[in-house]
């Protein structure tokens, strides 16, 4: 990310020095600026470029369009300029590009969107879907609950019509984990990383294991992410704060707060049994994550009561900023002045 700042520092530089930069180092620029996390300086260079007459292409495009795809909140931008890309600039899309506006369409929950743009995306430019094609979608089937898609989908990876060898990757086997995990089944959800995996030559990590139990936990599936927390630890991957953290939000985001609570009270157990690591702070993105889950449905007061719990099970005098900025987007969602300003009065009294 340095290097990026510092080579956009040195792009403005010349423009204000009036020292013409080559084409394809400014592209390499966009490109570098969009990958350290800065889509939206690499965007707006992007367009300086282009209304300067430089000739741009997919690689560009797709770089900036990558930095927004995986935002909720921005994932409508990487679309827009997949649109323009195609259709103003007429540049082909290719496989990469393809990938980086389904992973967009995925983010927003339109899968059947996703699925269609592959088809057009193929009969227009000639771009055959590849493995990571198929993974994103074999997600976002997983996450809309759609067992049968997933596993429709999954085929084409495993079983292509060309009868070329099974291509599956990594994420492909946490899919369809995370699908049957979704529907409750965690024994073959389990089976699928712990052996199936392993057998192709991959090797789950431990972000691996949290994503497919994720799939329990945001169906609500409280047995099965508990299932799958065991499998995890008998697979030899050790659970860490974040694992506990995303478990807890979904719980939450599924409904399910007893149980969610229960995930930070483990967390918080495991590391002061220093079976965490980094002690008792390693439990806290477990309660924040709840906050969180909690603001964002409407329960400001049930996030607010958090606050004993997190500093008792944390062994923490007060809570980090974070939590704090968890309860203060609460507040603003309920339009409580008086809530927003005792938060507010909280954050600055714990410093």
């Amino acid at each position: 990310r340095k290097r990026a700042l510092q080579a956009l520092a040195l792009l403005d530089a010349c423009g204000r020095a009036g020292v013409r930069v080559g084409p394809a180092a400014a592209r390499g620029v966009v490109v570098l600026a969009a990958r350290a996390g800065e889509p939206h300086r690499a965007d707006t260079l992007l367009h300086a470029l282009r209304a300067r007459g430089t000739r741009l292409n997919a690689a560009t495009y797709t770089a900036v369009m990558g930095g927004f795809s995986g935002d909720e909140e921005h994932s409508a931008r990487a679309l827009a300029l997949f649109r323009q890309m195609r259709q103003v600039d007429g540049i082909a899309a290719d496989a990469q590009a393809m990938n980086a506006a389904v992973t967009a369409l995925v983010t927003q929950g339109d899968v059947p969107g996703a699925e269609a743009l592959v088809e057009r995306v193929g009969r227009e430019d000639g771009v055959a879907p590849n493995v990571t094609t198929h993974n994103v979608l074999l997600w976002g089937h997983s996450r809309a609950g759609d067992l049968t898609a997933t596993l429709d989908r999954a085929r084409e990876v495993l079983l292509p019509a060309d009868l070329s060898k099974p291509r599956p990757t990594l994420g492909t086997y946490v899919s369809l984990s995370h699908a049957y995990a979704r529907a409750g089944d965690s024994r073959r959800a389990a089976r699928l990383l712990g052996v199936s995996a392993m057998r192709a030559g991959l090797l789950p990590t431990v972000a691996s294991w949290t994503a497919a139990a994720q799939g329990a936990a945001g169906a609500g599936q409280v047995e099965a992410t508990r299932r799958m927390l065991d499998a995890m630890q008998r697979a030899g991957a050790t659970p860490t704060g974040k694992t506990y953290a995303a478990l807890a939000g979904a719980l939450a985001r599924a409904g399910r707060v007893e149980a969610a609570l229960d995930m930070c009270t483990t967390a918080a157990a495991r590391a002061r049994d220093g079976m965490l690591v980094g002690g008792g702070r390693a439990a806290q993105p477990a309660f924040i994550e709840l906050a969180r889950a909690l603001c964002a449905s409407g329960r400001f007061d049930e996030a607010q009561a958090l606050r004993p719990k997190l500093e008792g099970a944390c062994g923490e005098a007060s809570p980090p900023h974070r939590f704090f900025s968890a309860l203060l987007h609460g507040a603003r969602r309920t339009g409580d002045a008086t809530a927003l300003l005792q938060v507010s009065s909280e954050m600055r009294a714990a410093g």
